[in-house]
């Protein structure tokens, strides 16, 4: 009885141990002023990426209310909102993901400078400004809140008195959304 106590306390004392290394989430991700904490953001840092953040495909377009397909065999995501089709090429190589190339997003048949997607461990997770510009909404970075704040285009106010500032659909497809 002593001996099972005792290792019962020493499995407790290690996990608050471990509890006090554990990571906090220093960013977050809303669309439409709603948090979506299941599709990210994530980063891949391991791999020497802080700038670009991306978002597990599937929590990510049911957020913006996308409909997503993958063809496994023609190594394609498929976005789609009925108008807007946006089409990211993917690979499993991180470091060939991360590189942003014109052509690993084509939006209603045209290319579009972007990161591929990328899938690991059965995931697809795509870089969040070229996803977001491709459906003409826009994905700030709200430094104060941490948080990527993504409004579709049917949110974003429009009018005279409201101009809309596009986007950016080319160059790293990071959101310049730094980690805390």
């Amino acid at each position: 009885m002593n001996t099972a106590f005792r290792t019962l306390f020493l499995g407790v004392l290690a996990g608050l141990a471990g509890l006090a290394f554990a990571q906090e989430r220093v960013n977050y991700l809303a669309v439409n002023g709603t948090l979506v904490s299941a599709a990210g953001p994530y980063y891949f840092i391991a791999q020497g990426d802080r700038r670009d953040a991306f978002a597990k495909a599937r929590p990510l377009a049911k957020a913006m209310r996308l409909q997503v397909s993958v063809n496994v065999r023609g190594k394609r995501l498929r976005f789609s909102d009925g108008t807007t089709t946006a089409v990211f090429e993917t690979t499993g190589s991180v470091p060939q993901g991360l590189a942003t190339r014109t052509g690993a997003l084509t939006v209603n048949g045209r290319p579009v400078s972007s990161p591929m997607a990328i899938v690991v461990e059965g995931v697809a997770y795509v870089a969040i400004t070229p996803l977001v510009a491709a459906f003409g909404g826009v994905s700030p970075w709200n430094a104060a809140n941490h948080v990527i704040t993504i409004e579709t285009d049917a949110h974003l106010p429009s009018g005279p008195s409201a101009p809309r500032t596009p986007a950016r659909a080319g160059g790293s497809g990071g959101t310049g959304a730094p980690l805390a």
